[in-house]
């Protein structure tokens, strides 16, 4: 059976309609209920729908007689309620419900009349997951009931039916049904034109009556339903006796109520769903009971067994990291002794799986006591180690950039940077390893809590496109993980010293220059194999490499800097050490002929000589 989420009104209306034109005599239109057994008769003008006849209108009818001469403009009802086609299931029903009508007259774009949708027609695209849904017979029959006995006048019966708006009346004695009398009948009753005042009511009610025992489920009820092809079942005890009747109307409008529960139900999946894959959890706290009940996302959020559904604020407070729980202590304690209305902290929490969250949790007193005292709080706690890891990144990039930048040690900086990710990931060892300017050999950098015999043994790897994690990140200019150096052909020349030294993973990324030049390379070793690079030291290994590239080509131009002013002294030097003896020859010259009584040859060494 299709889903009800996906059918529309098309999918259930009945293209097979009868119609009949504003200026039919009653008489015909009656004729026509009572010859095809229909619910219902469109008026229609240009193929236009005008209004409706249906079995509620012939009751009221019946109950006051019928006029000489009338036509059926002269009694449908008006405006006839239209739909288009591609309303869907809920919402038609919807429809019918708020309007309190029982027939749905479906139009195309031009207005035009295509079809009626009845209860009927919704009762059997109705599959078991509806009917499975409503727990008992008492959900959905009328209780109890009237009945009427069989010598009464059947005026009185329609009387009954018109002013209680029923579409029924059971006929009996002491809560032993004999028939039934129901709007089916009325048809053939107007086209017999009956006296209903002088009729007794056992003299008309229909004698085929299905009873089905209170117990039976509702399901089996409806199945029962469709192979009788009758609209009302009489509910019966084990006596026998009537304890009230299921209908067909009573069904459809219950429907509304299931189709209600239905979108609750799959909005609060969904809203779960979001919840959870956007790392927000809901809980409450009993104040009565001390005791904090989480969802089942919360419990995924934090990596706890789905079943640990309650908790002791103690327990929770037993997990989050000592250096928060004194303040977040404080703030609890504020709400659950009522001082406080709401609250709002930031703290970190391990998780069932040992990890560690940044978490902000925010809650509110929603009930009291009538003395004022708080009995709930309810809140929302979010994930937001993100947003604190990203804070962390800038204020650590800042602060290398203030180290670099006051012309700090290449070492110096490089350590800081390693021993930063090695905080980040508990138990990993980091290294930085330099291009030569060769550009194939790795060598100096630095490598803080590494083995010093395992980076002895790696000083001047060469390059290449099987040189370790290291060595073809380089070599290939892009990351290179290996989850497994004990079996990784990547590692083949490097894994015996590594294994020797507890090394069994690496994750290596280059680190380039502003210009995409290969400056080094970055490195991240584990002491076992693992199948992935946690997504937060991906994060951290980015931001660092990018730094590392800022302090290495920070210190090349210190060098080259440093280089060209040692150069510019030598020549310096060389300069003017050569215009110094010149001077000093000129001087000699000038003196020599000063001596023999002749004028100086170099007449600006002896301004300069008289000046001085």
């Amino acid at each position: 059976m299709t889903p009800l989420s996906t059918l529309r009104l098309r999918d259930i209306a009945s293209a097979s309609v009868f119609s009949v034109a504003p200026e039919t005599p009653l008489g015909e239109a009656v004729a026509l209920f009572s010859l095809h057994s229909v619910s219902s008769l469109i008026i229609v003008a240009d193929q236009r729908p005008l209004g409706i006849l249906t079995e509620r209108d012939l009751v009221r009818m019946l109950c006051d007689g019928i006029g000489e001469g009338l036509v059926v403009s002269d009694v449908m009802s008006q405006p006839v309620m239209t739909a288009p086609g591609d309303l869907d299931f809920a919402s038609a029903q919807l429809l019918m419900a708020n309007r309190a009508i029982r027939h749905l007259v479906l139009v195309d774009a031009d207005g035009c009349l295509c079809g009626v949708a009845t209860e009927t027609d919704f009762r059997h695209h109705l599959g078991n997951d509806f009917f499975a849904a409503i727990k008992s017979l008492d959900a959905v029959m009328d209780q109890g009931g009237v009945m009427l006995s069989a010598g009464q006048p059947l005026q009185v019966a329609l009387e009954f039916m018109r002013s209680g708006h029923l579409d029924h009346v059971v006929v009996g004695c002491d809560g032993i049904a004999e028939g039934i009398l129901t709007e089916r009948d009325i048809p053939r009753l107007l086209a017999q034109h009956v006296d209903a005042s002088a009729l007794r009511l056992g003299d008309v009610m229909s004698g085929g009556l299905q009873t089905i025992a209170v117990d039976v489920s509702v399901a089996e009820a409806a199945a029962r339903m469709d192979a009788s092809g009758f609209r009302h079942l009489l509910v019966v005890n084990a006596q026998g006796r009537m304890v009230g009747v299921l209908s067909q109307h009573r069904m459809f409008e219950r429907l509304g109520a299931v189709l209600l529960d239905e979108s609750r139900s799959k909005l609060a999946e969904r809203l779960a769903f979001l919840l959870e894959a956007t790392g927000v959890g809901t809980w409450e706290y009993d104040h009565r009971r001390r005791l904090v009940i989480r969802t089942t996302a919360l419990n995924r959020l934090m990596h706890l067994p789905d079943e640990l559904l309650l908790e002791s604020v103690e327990a929770v407070l037993a997990r989050i990291e000592p250096s928060d729980r004194e303040r977040v202590t404080r703030v609890f304690n504020a709400v659950i002794e009522g001082s406080d209305e709401s609250f709002s902290v930031d703290y970190r929490e391990t998780c069932g799986d040992g990890s560690v969250l940044w978490i902000s949790t925010r809650g509110r007193v929603i009930e009291r006591a009538a003395d004022g005292a708080a009995l709930r709080t309810a809140g929302v706690t979010v994930d937001v180690t993100g947003r604190h890891r990203e804070h962390d990144l800038l204020e650590f990039g800042n602060a290398i950039l203030q180290r670099i930048s006051s012309a700090a040690p290449l070492n110096e900086v490089l350590t800081r940077i390693s021993g930063e990710i090695e905080r980040q990931e508990p138990g990993c060892h980091c290294s930085i390893l330099l291009l030569d300017g060769s550009g194939r050999y790795l060598t100096g950098g630095v490598a803080p809590s590494l083995p010093s015999a395992f980076s002895a043994a790696i000083e001047g790897e060469l390059i290449g496109p099987q040189a370790g994690s290291c060595g073809t990140a380089a070599w290939r200019r892009e990351a290179v993980f290996v989850g497994d150096i004990a079996s990784d052909p990547l590692w083949a020349d490097y894994k015996d010293i590594a294994l020797q030294h507890g090394l069994a993973a690496c994750w290596s990324s280059p680190i380039l220059s502003a210009a995409g030049e290969v400056l080094g390379t970055f490195a991240v070793y584990w002491s076992a194999p693992r199948n992935e690079v946690p997504t937060n030291v991906r994060r951290h290994v980015e931001v660092a490499g990018a730094l590392a590239a800022v302090a290495i080509e920070s210190e090349q131009r210190e060098a080259k800097l440093r280089k060209s002013i040692e150069e510019l002294r030598r020549w310096q030097q060389l300069t003017l050490g050569r215009e110094g003896r010149v001077l000093e020859l000129k001087q000699e010259v000038n003196e020599l002929l000063a001596r023999l009584g002749e004028a100086p040859r170099y007449g600006s060494v002896a301004d300069s000589e008289g000046a001085a």
